[in-house]
């Protein structure tokens, strides 16, 4: 949480902040899901939706203003509405990983043509994406606009391709991606945790090995 110049630590009284916050404070979230409708979702492992589920009441009914900041990446096709009541974790019996429901996420949408359109005067268009090996998460963006501003544009792109290869997170929150982890006990279907409904067999990974 950042107020008055200083940052701070809630993750142990998060619900009594929340009842604190109104339309004049801005909450920050990603998403994992986006569809061309302006719709966003995370991926939800845990009962109740953990940390998530404790925000969503609070975004919905009391007027924060929430920025949901994903990448077209993210994009899946349809539309999520559609998509929300027939995803579930409950109604899974096998998955590589834990099992996911999607959660919807309120608030305004900014991806990177947002975020383009935001720092220079210029209107940005995806009309590509993908590839293989370094191109798998790339997208082509065209961007219109005045000289000084597309250079604008190119001065940050050039800025942000100079920075550390490194995942923008903190270090060792990794480890709850990898099984076993201490969130397991609240993962269902996980076929590395040998809780599937479905049998089957897969490989695992420890320390370099492969074991069947």
């Amino acid at each position: 949480m950042y107020e008055e110049g200083q940052v701070r630590k809630v993750d142990d009284c998060l619900e009594q902040v929340l009842e604190t916050l109104g339309p004049g404070d801005l909450f920050l979230t990603g998403a994992n899901v986006l569809d061309a409708f302006g719709h966003a979702a995370l991926l939800i492992g845990s009962s109740g939706g953990g940390g998530y589920g404790v925000c969503m009441p609070f975004l919905y009914t009391e007027g924060v203003h929430t920025m949901v900041l994903s990448s077209v990446t993210k994009l899946v096709p349809g539309d999520l509405t559609q998509l929300l009541p027939q995803i579930s974790r409950r109604r899974c019996n096998f998955s590589y990983g834990m099992a996911c429901s999607l959660l919807p996420v309120p608030g305004q949408i900014v991806t990177e043509c947002q975020a383009l359109e935001a720092v220079a005067q210029v209107a940005a268009r995806v009309f590509s994406s993908g590839g293989s090996v370094d191109g798998r998460a790339s997208i082509a963006i065209q961007v219109d606009g005045a000289r000084d501003q597309v250079e604008r544009v190119l001065a940050l792109v050039e800025q942000v391709k100079s920075l550390p290869q490194e995942l923008p997170a903190e270090p060792g929150s990794s480890a709850e991606c990898s099984f076993p982890c201490f969130g397991c006990g609240h993962h269902i279907a996980c076929a590395y945790a040998n809780k599937q409904a479905i049998f089957h067999q897969i490989s695992q990974r420890h320390n370099g090995k492969r074991e069947v």
